[in-house]
């Protein structure tokens, strides 16, 4: 009410001495040149000395004009020089000022400490400047505005420090910034720590937000390979708003040079991708030399993701090099160690109609290795998931079902051509077909689900074999044509949940539970090896013994399978559960998964002789944060015979075995000490009464642990075994430092292998980071300071030295 009054009654008052004026002398009237209104405001006072026409506000005074608006704690106004000025006030000390002008125009906010504006002329100037935007903060002794968009500074400086004292900063001593296009300076001059590290005699810098075109400043350094090298040195080109280009160079001392270029685009909500592509020449030695070494590498990349409508979309990733590109040009790990290129190009739709979805996909591997390349061009494939045909619209709708609504079908097919370098140029081709029919009724507390299989491949090829007499050996030849393989099975399977409670209610524990899962099934497969399926072969070896063999043994899909079957599956699934008194944040009883156990195995009663399956488990528990998982294959007969083990007075022998678990720990504490002194006796005093630690900051660290172990006895006189221990951690040893390390050790080979401790540094602005890695293929460190923000991601300094010399 206050500030409301005072308002009110400066306004009237102001109002009142202007009439009075004209009514007395209207020839002394003055015109003011301000061309708008100006709303103005004060908290303390405004006082207006009609007769020289001036205004001056205190005390938090606010004035508004058009889009400026200034704050400030003193505001004077000239009505006849439409001159404007801005001052804070010393506090009750002397020594200080507050309420400092602060101007905000356009958006841009300034801070000075003194402010002056002419709306005639609407020039402008504030001394001791400062402003940010996009994250970075602007300094000035001097800024003048000149014209609308143009203006001049002295002593500019920029930063993205927010420190009272920036940590670094550039300087430009005359700067002229010309709005929302370019700012000109001379000389441009880096500072750290108020010490002038690096200089240019001018510079040019775009001022405009968002994406803008403008050179590309480029990275300098040194290698083993190629000696010193000028990288990355081109030009972006922001060609409008949905599309940009790059051009880079590269050059190296010890003979070579690359060329890059990078095309991207976008359209929100409908497609986006890039096209790459590069070119390098590297050489050593002079023309003429006889160990003249040169070669020629090359890469393209290819990425698109479009939305066609809301059923389909394609989607690209091709990625095509020279073998050694990557090895040649590669400066990170990652790049060096590359192995394998996959490229992959596909287009889906659904029908939801059908509940069907067709996609067409093409696929291209190429190993960097050995120059091999696998392509598939193209697969297309088309899939119904699961049709009743026989549902009505009330069943859908969640009324009474008849059993013969619970019968349903799916479909599935792939037509698939490929290719092969490492073992024919030629294009094969095959169409793989997959009919299903399922019944799922309900009998009490049993589900039975009787099911009916049906798989036809069709090839372009077989392959059929004969004993050669003259050379005593199994010969082979192609027969091109049209060929079918067919096969199929039918069945049953029956399966239940049966739950079993305990409540003992003691120490803590309300209850066990344990719910067994038994299914059984029953599978009918004829044999598909006989002559009447046309699948298989056969031929008379030497000793005259009548050997089958599969037409399409390795074709696309694989060929029939071989044998009669009539074969019934057991698998048994348990859980045991426990729940607590305790209760969660939400009231409810915890419950903890102590053990998830599984056995399956099968019997086919017409199999010539071994008529048992080997028995395959797997368990799975959490104890205490520890993630535990392990799986083992049991055999009941003995190795390479038909004899059981149980006649020798064994059950089954474990042929192979696995375990895996993991955990992780993290934690953390508030440190509230001041300071931790110096060791005693550490000469002089060392280090006597410095703060190691700031007080109250988290100290948090994490740690984790993986142990893998694989046993393999499939033959008993011979045992394979791996064993490994992987292993992360991470600390802060204050709240700027923190210590991260990873590796694993090998037990079987006794090697640690692929370790590396990384070292951080928070700098405030800047950050630091060592990473070494002591033994290993790549053996060596990287260190690496550079600023925090990512518009002078460029402004760093990088040592690498590795085994392989980058």
């Amino acid at each position: 009410m206050k500030f409301l009054c005072l308002n009110i009654i400066a306004l009237l008052t102001f109002a009142l001495s202007l009439y009075s004026q004209n009514q007395i002398d209207t020839a002394k009237t003055k015109r003011s040149d301000i061309d708008t209104v100006v709303v103005y405001s004060a908290i303390d006072s405004a006082i207006y000395d009609v007769e020289n026409r001036q205004m001056f506000l205190f005390g938090r005074a606010d004035v508004r004009y058009k889009t400026m608006r200034l704050r400030s704690a003193g505001v004077s106004m000239n009505l006849d020089s439409a001159v404007l000025q801005a001052y804070g006030l010393p506090d009750s000390t002397g020594e200080k000022f507050t309420g400092l002008p602060i101007l905000n125009d356009g958006g841009e906010e300034y801070h000075g400490f003194k402010l002056a504006y002419n709306f005639k002329t609407q020039k402008g100037r504030i001394t001791q400047a400062t402003t940010q935007m996009e994250n970075a903060f602007y300094y000035g002794d001097r800024i003048k505005k000149v014209d609308k968009d143009v203006l001049f500074v002295y002593k500019g400086r920029y930063t993205t420090c927010d420190a009272d004292e920036p940590h670094y900063y550039i300087e430009g001593r005359e700067m002229k910034i010309l709005i929302n296009d370019k700012v000109i300076a001379r000389p441009v001059v880096l500072y750290i720590e108020d010490i002038p590290v690096f200089i240019l005699p001018f510079g040019v810098f775009p001022s405009k937000s968002g994406r803008r075109s403008g050179f590309i400043p480029p990275v300098w350094g040194q290698t083993s390979n190629s000696g010193f090298y000028f990288k990355r040195f081109g030009y972006y080109w922001a060609m409008s708003d949905y599309t940009d280009f790059t051009t880079t160079f590269d050059w190296y001392t010890r003979g070579g040079w690359q060329v890059a270029s990078d095309f991207r685009y976008a359209l929100r909500y409908k497609f986006s991708g890039a096209i790459g592509f590069a070119f390098a020449n590297f050489y050593t030695g002079e023309e003429k030399d006889p160990d003249r070494f040169s070669s020629k590498e090359w890469r393209l990349n290819l990425i698109h993701n479009q939305v066609v409508d809301p059923t389909s979309r394609i989607s690209a990733n091709v990625n095509i090099s020279t073998n050694n590109y990557f090895r040649a040009t590669g400066t990170t790990i990652r790049d060096v160690l590359q192995q394998t290129l996959i490229s992959n190009v596909s287009y889906s739709k659904t029908f939801e109609g059908i509940n069907g979805s067709i996609s067409i996909n093409a696929f291209r591997s190429q190993d960097l290795n050995t120059g091999n390349v696998d392509e598939i061009l193209p697969e297309i494939s088309f899939s119904l998931p699961q049709v009743f045909p026989f549902a009505t619209k009330s069943s859908a709708l969640g009324g009474y079902e008849q059993w013969y609504e619970k019968i349903s079908f799916g479909y599935s097919s792939r037509f698939v051509n490929s290719r092969s370098t490492a073992k024919t140029k030629q294009f094969r081709y095959g169409v793989a077909h997959n009919f299903r029919v399922n019944f799922v009724p309900t009998i009490r507390y049993f589900n039975v689900t009787p099911f009916f299989t049906y798989n036809e491949n069709w090839y372009d090829r077989r392959v059929v074999k004969f004993y050669n007499p003259e050379t005593r050996q199994v010969e082979s030849r192609v027969q091109r044509g049209f060929f079918q393989a067919r096969y199929f099975n039918f069945g049953v399977s029956l399966s239940t949940r049966i739950y079993g409670i305990w409540q003992p209610e003691v120490f803590g524990v309300s209850g066990f539970r344990h719910t067994l899962m038994p299914s059984v099934s029953f599978v009918y497969q004829p044999d598909f090896s006989a002559p009447f399926w046309r699948n298989y072969g056969s031929y008379v070896d030497s000793t005259g013994r009548v050997v089958k063999y599969d037409y399409f043994e390795n074709s696309l899909f694989g060929g029939a399978p071989i044998g009669k079957s009539q074969s019934v599956g057991i698998s048994i699934g348990n859980i045991f559960e426990m729940k607590t008194s305790a209760r969660d944040s939400l009231g409810n009883q915890k419950k903890y998964q102590l053990l998830n156990l599984n056995l399956s195995l099968t019997y086919n009663f017409v199999a010539p002789n071994k008529k048992l399956s080997p028995l395959f488990a797997t368990a799975r528990t959490n104890i205490a944060g520890i993630d535990i998982f392990s799986s083992a294959v049991f055999d009941f007969y003995k190795f390479k015979s038909t004899e059981p083990l149980i006649k020798t007075g064994r059950v089954a022998r474990m042929t192979n075995f696995n375990l895996s678990f993991s955990f992780s720990l993290t934690g953390s504490r508030r440190d509230e000490s001041n300071r931790m002194q110096g060791i005693e006796g550490a000469g002089e005093g060392f280090l006597r009464g410095r703060e190691f630690f700031k007080p109250g900051f988290d100290f948090s660290w994490n740690l984790s642990f993986g142990f893998d172990f694989s046993l393999n006895r499939f033959d008993p006189a011979q045992t394979y075994k791996s064993s490994s221990l992987r292993f992360t951690f991470g600390f802060d040893v204050t709240k700027n430092w923190r210590i991260m390390g990873s590796g694993s050790y090998d037990f079987v080979s006794k090697q640690l292998l692929v370790p590396s401790i990384s070292i951080y540094r928070d700098l405030h602005c800047w950050e630091a980071n060592f990473e070494w890695r002591p033994v290993g293929y790549v053996k060596g460190f990287d260190l690496e300071i550079r600023v925090k923000a990512p518009q002078l991601r460029d402004l760093k300094i990088v040592k690498r030295k590795t085994s392989i010399g980058r």
